[in-house]
């Protein structure tokens, strides 16, 4: 085997680095997945990826390379991401730019590589090919249910309408009007309904409408216009 050049070497510690990245944002994914499919996939990929990451550090260990033991900082940036759609997009991104440089590898220094090396670069390529496809596609899923409304019938969106309160003057009053002691425009409703059926309004629902107190007595009964009629009692 012909000797590693320090450029080449470099670049492997680099791919290193984001095969060590890839491993930990697809841990993280797979641990806050809540479908049994989900995070079966996403651990299928983590464990693609840490297979590659061991034996490449194993591969580099093995030719004396002084290896790196950092981590790529894609890791924070994927997972700060506000949105699981926009995490998914941006480790697709991660994955196609490793997959990329590992190609890159594979046809600059090909007199430099081993038949292992050459494995090992190559599985890494395919597998990152792979997983930013599956991210991509769960991405724009996962992007598409923010569109349902579950309340509509099919998951349609419905039209939305502004939220917009009636004009004070279309208000009807609560209570009587204060100012002039008229009943509540809700009070003077069974009115308008009785007057509409050419009936006279019940006396008992409107007050206003009740007639006159002597009209409302019992024969007999104490009044200012009926006297209080005394039992006769001349013939005891």
């Amino acid at each position: 085997m012909a000797t590693i050049q320090p450029d080449t070497t470099n670049a492997l510690n680099a791919l290193l680095e984001d095969e060590r990245a890839s491993v930990a944002i697809e841990v993280a994914f797979a641990s806050g997945a809540t479908e049994y499919m989900e995070r079966e996939a996403l651990s299928t990929m983590g464990s693609e990826d840490l297979v590659v990451c061991c034996a490449l550090r194993e591969r580099l260990e093995q030719v004396g390379t002084l290896l790196t033991w950092r981590m790529s900082p894609s890791v924070p940036a994927v997972l700060t991401l506000e949105r699981y759609d926009d995490r998914l997009r941006a480790f697709a991104h991660h994955q196609r730019q490793v997959g990329q440089r590992a190609e890159a590898l594979l046809q600059a220094a090909p007199d430099q590589l081993d038949r292992e090396f050459r494995r090992i670069l190559s599985e890494l390529r395919d597998a990152h090919i792979r997983h930013a496809i599956w991210c991509e596609e769960r991405a724009n899923e996962f992007a598409a249910t923010r569109m349902l409304d579950f309340r509509a019938p099919g998951g349609r969106v419905p039209p939305r309408r502004p939220l917009t309160g009636a004009p004070d003057d279309a208000r009807a009053p609560i209570e009587g009007d204060r100012s002039t002691g008229e009943p509540s425009t809700s009070a003077r409703e069974p009115e308008a309904h009785e007057r509409a059926r050419g009936q006279k309004p019940h006396p008992l629902l409107h007050a206003s409408e009740a007639p006159d107190q002597g009209a409302m007595r019992i024969p007999g009964e104490v009044g200012e216009d009926a006297p209080m009629l005394l039992p006769d009692t001349t013939g005891e």
